[in-house]
């Protein structure tokens, strides 16, 4: 939510220790303290992390006691260590609970409850299909199944924090998920922009975004806005300024860098969903569609199933026109499809895991890949408008593996005062 000293969050995919470990989840918890903004964390949200925290807990410890087993079979006593493996499973709760604790203790976190809404109420939502409830396929043979109970109580947590007035000025609604989302336009379905106006909320409070750092943006400009309002005295203006003012003037409005941010941001989770597989080109030739400039793990056909934009958009004037603007960010997309099963074995570096088998030649396949976006803006007259997207391979990570490995395999001879032995 924005508040009236800055920003703050309603999510549903901020996830208790995931998010905090990334530099964009310690910059919205030091905005928060800094009473910018409040990260607010639905009830459900967090009785769902609690359960998926724990069964991977469950998960884990039944694969090592497993493998302890197959160990004792072979004659080594293992009873002291599979009784140190069971202990830590009892006290795992707790801990989990403690590092939610932790969390919602934190200056300028808090939790919303589960909203009291009546079981008629969603069953009628249910059966009007209306978002975020969801039918989707289901055993075949055009059977469908009813999804998105706990979205429903996310939304519904969401709407009592709207109707409560003035306490937020705007609430970000961070979300990527197809239930909350009209997939033409990216912004809230229909469905529940009619509930905030059957609430009388006005338009604009609740802003869904894509992304972490595309909500730390948002307050970031909501803070400059507000600093800008401040009287200042008179400053002088130097000759360089006046020359700038004027170079501005001439080329026209220039769009604010949360407009950038936003168009870019968006222009990037709009590929969600969209297939990665060779489609017949111009000229009758077969190649990958534009944006996919990236190298293509073994998939004879895949769909980018989700985007975690892992750095801020920073922007560039194009080469090619100074009306054009380029932002840049690293992400990682996950991509899901079909692996012919020859292609998987014949795969040294299995870039993809296997989740399952289509048939007797293919496997069901995912896999993640780390992409550098460059989205070209058009900026002409102040407006803002998306030329192109392309996701490129990150050389980042790739280089910062050949720095590391060129640092560990330094000739230690080569420094008279290194006493270790040279390699």
């Amino acid at each position: 939510m924005i508040s009236s000293t800055g920003a703050g969050l309603c999510s549903t995919s901020v996830v208790a220790g995931a998010w905090l470990a990334k530099e964009s989840g310690q910059k919205l918890l030091e905005l928060a303290a800094k009473g910018n903004c409040v990260v607010v964390y639905p009830q459900v949200v967090i009785d769902e992390l609690r359960r998926q925290s724990v069964e991977r807990a469950h998960e884990a410890h039944d694969s090592a006691a497993g493998g302890l087993a197959e160990i004792g079979e072979s004659g080594v006593d293992v009873n002291e260590t599979a009784a140190a493996l069971a202990a830590v499973l009892q006290r795992i709760e707790s801990d989990i609970d403690s590092a939610f604790t932790g969390l919602l203790d934190r200056p300028g976190v808090t939790t919303a409850p589960v909203p009291g809404v009546a079981a008629a109420a969603l069953l009628r939502r249910d059966l009007e299909r209306r978002r975020p409830f969801m039918e989707i396929e289901h055993g075949g043979k055009n059977k469908k199944k009813s999804v998105g109970f706990r979205d429903v109580l996310i939304w519904e947590t969401v709407l009592e924090l709207a109707a409560a007035g003035a306490q937020y000025e705007v609430i970000l609604f961070a979300t990527s998920d197809n239930g909350f989302i009209d997939t033409n336009s990216r912004s809230l379905h229909p469905d529940l922009l009619g509930d905030l106006d059957a609430l009388g909320v006005r338009a604009g409070v609740v802003d869904r975004v894509d992304s972490l750092l595309l909500v730390i943006a948002k307050v970031e400009s909501a803070m400059e806005e507000a600093s800008a309002r401040e009287p200042e005295g008179p400053t002088a203006v130097s000759s360089d300024d006046i020359l700038k003012i004027v170079v501005d003037e001439l080329r026209g409005p220039i769009p604010s860098k949360l407009a950038l941010v936003t168009a870019a941001t968006e222009a990037l989770y709009e590929l969600e969903g969209k297939a990665v597989e060779m489609q017949m080109g111009y000229g009758g030739d077969y190649d990958y569609p534009e944006f996919v400039k990236f190298t293509v793990p073994a998939f004879e056909s895949s769909v980018i199933t989700s985007i975690d934009q892992t750095s801020q958009f920073t922007f560039e004037e194009s080469s090619d026109s100074p009306d054009v603007l380029v932002g840049t960010a690293n992400a990682i997309i996950t991509l899901e499809g079909g692996v012919h099963k020859g292609d998987w074995f014949a795969d040294d570096e299995h870039r993809v895991e296997i989740t399952g088998e289509l048939n007797d030649r293919y496997f069901e396949a995912s896999s993640e890949v780390a992409v550098r976006a460059a989205v070209a803006l058009d900026i002409e007259g102040g407006d803002v408008t998306v030329v192109g997207v392309e996701l490129e391979d990150d050389t980042s990570l790739q280089n910062a593996a050949e720095d590391q490995l060129a640092f560990e395999t330094l000739d230690a001879s080569d420094d008279e005062n290194d006493s270790r032995p040279a390699l």
